[in-house]
């Protein structure tokens, strides 16, 4: 959606905003942002990364928390 507008998120952008769903426990927004970020081909980093294993475990989908944090750089 942000692409839209022409603006381009970087990774701190992108680390609040995750951060956000997750304390609002809003799922359905998290999924959004992490789907444009895999169609988008953005590389995950070790902040975004854990943003996502933080929103997907707050919000009880404990596979997904595992999968992501499987994928996060070593």
């Amino acid at each position: 959606m942000m692409r839209r507008f022409g603006f381009v998120p970087d990774s701190v952008t992108v680390t609040t905003a995750i951060s956000s769903c997750a304390r609002l426990f809003d799922l359905d927004r998290g999924r959004e942002i992490h789907k444009e970020l895999v169609n988008s081909g953005f590389q995950l980093d070790s902040f975004v990364g854990s943003a996502l294993v933080d929103m997907y475990g707050k919000c009880g989908q404990l596979e997904m928390a595992i999968e992501v944090f499987e994928q996060m750089p070593k």
